[in-house]
């Protein structure tokens, strides 16, 4: 996979759309990358043992945010897209 891989793991039958949607959309590109760190983060602070619990939930809560937006987008852009 790409830069791209925790938002093509969430629309696993769409990953050259969003692919080439990101290297012709710059802002997409963008915040698809803030979702794969996002994504990182949460999966980094969720294993933390003594860390506040508040952390990973904050970055889920990210998570959650970017993908409404990429799924916005990518529903205008996609035939289909579910």
């Amino acid at each position: 996979m790409s830069n791209f891989a925790a938002i093509i793991c969430k629309f696993p039958e769409h990953e050259r759309a969003i692919q080439q949607l990101c290297a012709e959309n710059e802002s997409l590109g963008s915040v698809c990358m803030d979702f794969e760190e996002a994504t990182a983060a949460f999966h980094h602070w969720r294993k933390v043992e003594n860390d506040d619990l508040n952390r990973a939930q904050e970055y889920h809560r990210i998570m959650d945010e970017l993908e409404a937006e990429i799924r916005s987008v990518l529903q205008s852009k996609i035939v289909g897209f579910k």
